[in-house]
């Protein structure tokens, strides 16, 4: 089996060349070794290695295809579960946990396009989850996750427990009146809130 030394010392042999085998091989580690160098300075070495431990991972793991649509059927039956699962693959793309995003679509029925940070973090898809789970329109590169908790940490009024609807008995009209105003300022707070 020629190696990549004696293909190139052949190559230059028809061209009336030569090539000092000891100097091309020193070339072509010190070649290899910069590539390698810059590769793990950016970043892209570690990327590469964590995408094939999670392939070699999912080989060994494997589920079967029942199993598979089991977990992501459970995830989207969950009271509002493709928003959940919307939330944290915005997350997870927002704070550039791709590595953890390509681990995740497998588990839970997702394709690698769907979960890519450019299709994720596009505005029209960032906008639609934005409305799904309430949140107002005001575009930003917080992730929605973050920006909910954010929006949902306002205090909200708490209504008196002796005020429960669930009674089986008639309220008076002065816990009626109660009832009323609480939901008022509720509502108001809301409002205030969402301004």
């Amino acid at each position: 089996m020629a190696t990549s030394v004696d293909q190139a010392a052949a190559a230059a042999a028809a061209q009336g060349m030569y090539i000092d085998k000891q100097q091309y091989e020193a070339m072509e580690q010190k070649l290899y070794k910069a590539v390698a160098c810059r590769l793990e300075e950016s970043g892209v070495m570690s990327a590469l290695k964590a995408q094939l431990r999670a392939d070699i991972f999912a080989a060994m793991v494997e589920p079967s295809p029942n199993e598979q649509a089991s977990t992501a059927e459970r995830c989207r039956k969950l009271p509002r579960g493709n928003e959940a699962l919307g939330l944290v693959v915005d997350y997870l793309a927002s704070v550039g946990l791709t590595r953890v995003l390509c681990v995740l679509a497998p588990d839970v029925g997702l394709s690698d396009e769907s979960v890519h940070p450019d299709k994720v973090l596009a505005p029209a898809t960032r906008s639609k989850l934005r409305d799904d789970v309430g949140l107002p329109a005001v575009p930003s590169k917080i992730p929605l996750l973050c920006e909910l908790l954010e929006h949902g940490a306002q205090p909200v009024p708490k209504l008196d427990p002796s005020m429960s609807l669930s009674s089986s008995m008639p309220m008076p009209s002065s816990t009626t009146a109660k009832l009323e105003a609480a939901r008022a300022a509720a509502l108001q707070h809301v409002q205030q809130a969402e301004d």
